[in-house]
Order: structure tokens, then sequence, then C-alpha cells
């Protein structure tokens, strides 16, 4: 088994682990997906470090479990988006791998023209292509010096200008139209549907039911399992997901009362609901059904209540004898008489939809 030590990874972290249990390994091979080649590192107490530099592009993290040189087990992990920190330090090995890479490619290219010419590299190592006069042709270094004004060129300086000294429009180059930084609000969204969110406000069900996320940015899509995930920050910064052209989910929903929250989490093989309600009142010594109003329940995974005072004050928790979630009812029942407490039921659930 191949497990992350500690929190999930993100970008930009340092010195991260991975374990190996349950298989004998000798060797750890790492890469981010879709790489020509890895990482090899050592095992120590079956525990080996994740190179600093694979979690700097926030790609996929593979991790392959070798033992005499053969792959015995492999992992998929994912990166987490987050900025780059002020003060990250690049590790040396990282300056090493890009140096062989290039290194590497300087040669193939190398040897491909000395394959295909018959030509061999001088002392220091440059290849000719041709006669001497294909070669001066082929200078690309302005051999003669010819000057701009000579030719009718612009400036460097315009060149390099990007404050825009063509007043180009948004439209002529199929932009959106922006002001200050942000979307206009007269953009047409409907024209870029494939790309860009519905503009919505707040996280509500259509007439359909299906659950839409409000306008917060670009979608940003990526491959699991054979199938193509999408994800978005909405316009709270909270994460959302979902299988393209399916529903969206929450990983962490912002628990607003009275509002059913789809997430990530599966219960038997099923997507998983939350919601937090107002109870109202506790009961003295005695039970008390109230409605939550949730339709179609499959499963009743959870339920507890919490205080609706924040921050709460109340000691008397022990005085809740039963607290059960019903297909449309939460029962509470107590031992003494608690009825001046208010509370807040916190429910967890699958759908029949589903």
């Amino acid at each position: 088994m191949i497990e992350i030590v500690g929190a999930e990874l993100y970008r930009w972290d340092t010195g991260r682990i991975v374990q190996i249990t349950e298989v004998e390994a000798d060797k750890v091979h790492f890469a981010n997906k879709g790489d020509s080649k890895a990482v090899i590192m050592d095992i120590a107490d079956m525990k080996s470090k994740i190179p600093d530099f694979l979690l700097q592009t926030g790609k996929q993290l593979c991790v392959y479990a070798v033992k005499n040189g053969i792959t015995i087990e492999s992992k998929i992990f994912y990166v987490k988006h987050r900025e780059r920190p002020e003060n990250y330090v690049y590790e040396e090995d990282q300056r090493n791998y890009i140096f062989e890479l290039i290194t590497n490619a300087e040669q193939v290219i190398k040897d491909a023209v000395k394959t295909v010419n018959g030509v061999p590299p001088d002392e220091n190592g440059n290849v000719y292509v041709g006669s001497i006069e294909d070669t001066h042709t082929r200078d690309m270094n302005n051999p003669h010096g010819v000057t701009l004004a000579q030719i009718g060129a612009a400036p460097a300086s315009h060149v390099t200008d990007m404050n825009n000294p063509h007043g180009v429009t948004p439209s002529q180059i199929g932009a959106l139209p922006v002001s200050s930084g942000l979307l206009n609000s007269d953009t047409n969204f409907d024209a870029i549907q494939s790309n860009m969110i519905a503009w919505v406000n707040p996280w509500v069900g259509n007439n359909t039911g299906v659950h839409v996320p409000p306008k917060a940015g670009f979608i940003h899509s990526f491959e699991y399992s054979g199938q193509e995930v999408q994800r978005f920050y909405d316009t709270n910064g909270i994460l959302l997901y979902r299988i393209k052209g399916g529903e969206w989910e929450y990983e962490n929903p912002p628990m607003q009362l009275g509002q059913e929250y789809r997430t990530t989490e599966r219960f038997n093989g099923r997507p998983v609901y939350v919601m937090a309600f107002y109870y109202g009142s506790l009961p003295a010594s005695t039970g008390k059904d109230v409605a939550h109003g949730i339709a179609n329940i499959r499963h009743a995974i959870s339920v507890y209540i919490t205080d609706s005072d924040i921050p709460s004050s109340w000691t008397g928790h022990h005085m809740v004898a039963t607290c059960i979630f019903g297909a449309t009812n939460v029962y509470v029942k107590t031992t003494d008489d608690i009825s001046s407490r208010t509370v807040i039921a916190n429910l967890k659930y699958t759908k029949t939809t589903d």
C-alpha cells in the first residue's frame, strides 16, 4: 500500500513523504503524470521522500513501488492548487534534473543531425549542415549587422510595449470584454457556456432539480479513471467538482442553514448530501419531532445537534437522551427540562434520485 504521510498534497509543498506498507519494495519511482522520465528515490524505514520539484507543477503525482526493477504497486495522487510561497527555495536536485533533461535533448538533436548528414561535430560539439554557404544562410544572428531602420521595422521599444499601443479591442481578438480587470456585466455568457459557469446567485436548485453553482471563473478539467473531471472555485473561494455533464459537488460545503449540499463523499457508492437546519427549542423531559423538509431520502447516515448560540455556553448535553433522523422528521428526547436551549440539527444522507 502506498500512502501519503500527513495531510493531502498541495502545490509547492516541501519535505513530503510517502509510506510503503504491505509490500516489500527497495526503491520508489516518482513522476508527474505525462512525464517521460521518473525520479528514483531510496526507501528507509518503509518511507521515501517526494522530490520537492515534482510538487511545483500542480500535476498529478505518480508513485511506483519497485523491487529488483519490477513495479509491484502504483498509485496516483492529486496535488491541490495553492499560490507559490514568497520564501520558496528550489532544491538542488531540481536544477540537476532540468540540466540533465536539457543536456539529453541537445545530444539527441546533435546525434540526429549527424545521422542524417554524416558530418561529425567539431571539437566544440557544433554540427554544421551542408556547405559554408548553407551555414551562412541559416545564421539567425544577423551576421551583416542590419539595423531596424534599414528594413523599416518597428523599434524594439514598440515591440516590447505591453500597453496595447494599437488600441486592439477584445472583440477583435475574440476575448471577453473586461473593465478594471473584471468581466463586464453585459458579457454574453450563453456564447461561452462551454468554458464558463452560468451567472446565478446563490447556489440553488433550478426548475429541473439540478444544482447550479454561482459564476466564478473558468472551469479547469483533468482526467481521472478515464473520465473528464471539472473543478472551479466559486465566488466565496469554495472548491467544487463534477464529472463533465454531471452535478456539481462540494468538497467542503459552507453549510448555510436550510440549504442542501451534494458533496464529493460517497456512501455505498452513492453521493452523500448534507444539510443543517434550525430545530428550535429542545423539549422539556419528553420527545419532540421537527420536520426537516428533505425529500427522497434513501439512507439517513447520521445526525447530531449543536447549540445555536455562538459561542456556545451550554453544558447540558448529557440531558439529551435520544436523537433520531427519520424519513420526514428529526426526533429528540431529553431527560430534563432544557427547553430554554435552541439547537441546529446537522444531517448527512443519500437520496433515491441518484
